[in-house]
């Protein structure tokens, strides 16, 4: 029965050695999980942690961009403010010019009707056709204006230049 018993002893130990070393390959690919989850772990904590620090400079930049804006419109409203101010003052100050300097009288000469030049009477109804009334509507005229007029020739240019002449007068020039 010794024998017996040595047997089943040799047996139990042999099957818990098989048994020890199917505990220690578990262990050991239990440790290696546990490592690749760490490793794991850590990567997406790392992820996690520049991905919240991308969110935050984001949020930032996303209020540093309203700041912008706002600072961009309160400028737009100081600037329309400003020119407001601007005008009103430009008004301002046309008023007191007014009240200082009033306007030159018209001269009474540039005040006499055309018809009152010594020229013929071509020259007198083409003016009266273009609606020239005045001497002062003639001078705001160019040699070049009044040489387009329907039967506005040389000659009648020329009556009109020593007219005009008569009175110390020309004809606007050119610019």
């Amino acid at each position: 029965m010794t024998e017996l018993i040595d047997a089943v002893v040799e047996q139990t130990e042999k099957k818990f050695a098989a048994t020890l070393d199917v505990l220690r390959d578990t262990m050991g690919n239990l440790a290696e999980r546990f490592r690749n989850i760490e490793i794991l772990i850590t990567s997406t904590e790392e992820r996690l942690e520049f991905n919240l620090k991308a969110l935050a400079k984001a949020k930032e930049l996303d209020a540093l961009r309203t700041q912008a804006r706002e600072s961009g419109h309160r400028i737009e409203m100081r600037i329309a403010t400003i020119e407001h101010s601007l005008d009103q003052m430009e008004h301002a100050l046309e008023k007191l010019v007014a009240k200082i300097d009033p306007p030159p009288l018209p001269d009474p000469v540039l005040s006499k009707p055309v018809y009152e030049l010594e020229i013929s009477v071509r020259p007198h109804h083409c003016l009266e056709l273009e609606g020239i009334k005045t001497i002062g509507d003639l001078v705001k005229k160019t040699k070049r204006e009044l040489m387009r007029m329907p039967n506005f020739g040389k000659h009648s240019l020329r009556e009109v230049e020593e007219a005009l002449a008569v009175m110390n007068l020309q004809l606007r020039q050119p610019d």
